[in-house]
């Protein structure tokens, strides 16, 4: 199990995490990791914006933003092939 998420943009224990859905709406990206990379970002980062803007939602991020968080993970877990789930 990994010991560390990303909520925004700080690295924090996994026994720290609480699920803040209270409307029963999540919106996520599930990115493939490989060799440390991630598959296909700009796709995934445009879809996820895409779902944001559908859902009404006001929050924005760039596609910097996206992936330094996306790298932050990779590096705090030392992922090198691994499935992550952005919500």
């Amino acid at each position: 199990m990994k010991k560390v998420y990303i909520k925004n943009g700080l690295p924090r224990n996994i026994e720290q995490f609480e699920n803040e859905c209270k409307d029963g709406k999540i919106i996520y990206e599930v990115i493939r990791i490989t060799k440390g990379k991630p598959l296909f970002y700009e796709a995934h980062y445009d879809r996820f914006i895409n779902s944001l803007k559908l859902s009404g939602s006001n929050f924005t991020m760039t596609k910097e933003w996206f992936r330094k968080n996306i790298e932050m993970l990779v590096k705090e877990n030392k992922l090198l092939s691994e499935n992550i789930k952005i919500t």
